[in-house]
């Protein structure tokens, strides 16, 4: 279906300048890792991890992890099968969520809820309209459903996109080039098809420069409600040579221009913080709590071996091709999120 940018107050080439006075909120940051279950694995299990870095105007910076470990019938849908990795992504996704909401109920001020990546969650192809499957539905809705508790609570969040591919905006430039006659085939009319949206807009955002706010047009951004929607804008946090990135925020919060602009103002400052490698120090930290090694991993396979053990339950042991990949890994991989 139709992807593209949706303009609204703001004209297409404007540029905001880094705010001046704004409100200074308590920032939390929340990033997920996850081990994705395997049959070539000593045993099958799933985890997800959470981690949770706070920052709070003259107060020492805090952080919190928060785990869990899939029983049996999480692993193994009612449908049949083992958890796919697009479901255990919705879960990470949905925990980093929860563990925001949980964590900001317990500010007095204003929050700004930071996440790794989009606000809007896409459903993958194969389980989506009618044989979708039931897990990734009742996932998706309580997503939702905390989508909506965090724009009820004033809590604003945004989801910060690194080196974003998109071409939101080169999309509407096409759509806006297409003659009406022509409009039910406006996918084949592709003259700007290599263009990206950062090589769009680099020429024209200074650093510290925000894009307008735009509403995000699709099939998946309908599905949330009118106040949750999620809106974006580009923002250069390059100091020299231009480095664009995409920031989505739920509709309530493109229609407050000074909750915009505080979190236009947080994320300089946050990516200032990391030096040249501008990139929003709060979710760098959550990064951090939340990685999960590959020692880590084979500790918690071991310890759920040595417990089946105890019942008579005998692991298999990893297969031949996960023996030689963890050989070859030397205990240097990542679990990432």
């Amino acid at each position: 279906g139709l992807r593209c940018a949706c303009p609204l107050r703001e004209p297409l080439d404007f540029a905001a300048d880094p705010p001046g006075q704004h409100a200074r909120p308590v920032v939390l940051a929340a990033d997920g890792s996850q081990v994705n279950p395997s049959r070539h694995d000593e045993v099958i299990f799933g985890l997800i991890n959470v981690g949770l870095f706070r920052m709070a105007p003259g107060e020492v910076p805090g952080e919190s992890v928060e785990g869990h470990l899939f029983s049996d019938d999480e692993l193994y849908p009612a449908r049949g099968g083992m958890i796919s990795e697009d479901l255990v992504a919705l879960k990470r996704d949905l925990k980093e969520r929860n563990f925001l909401l949980q964590k900001a109920g317990l500010e007095q001020g204003p929050v700004l809820a930071l996440v790794d990546g989009p606000l809007l969650y896409r459903k993958p192809r194969d389980v989506s309209g009618a044989h979708a499957d039931d897990e990734v539905e009742k996932a998706f809705a309580e997503f939702l459903e905390v989508t909506e508790q965090m724009a009820g609570r004033g809590i604003a969040m945004a989801g910060y996109v690194d080196r974003p591919g998109a071409d939101l905006l080169v999309r509407l430039l096409e759509l806006a080039d297409t003659p009406e006659v022509q409009l039910s085939q406006a996918d084949k009319h592709r003259p700007l098809r290599r263009v990206s949206d950062v090589a769009l807009l680099s020429g024209l955002l200074r650093p510290g420069q925000r894009s307008a706010v735009f509403a995000l047009e699709s099939s998946d951004a309908r599905v949330f409600s009118e106040h949750t929607r999620p809106h974006f804008f580009y923002l250069n946090v390059g100091a020299g040579k231009p480095y664009l990135v995409r920031v989505e925020i739920p509709a309530w919060v493109a229609e407050d221009t000074d909750v915009t602009a505080a979190i236009h103002a947080v994320l300089l400052e946050q990516c200032r913080m990391m030096g040249p490698k501008a990139y929003p120090y709060a979710l760098n930290r959550a990064h951090e709590i939340a990685v999960v090694t590959f020692e880590e991993k084979r500790q918690i396979g071991t310890m759920i071996a040595q417990e089946l053990s105890k019942y008579g339950v005998a692991p298999e042991g990893p297969s031949n091709k996960q023996a030689g990949k963890d050989a070859l890994s030397g205990g240097r991989s990542k679990f990432n999120g």
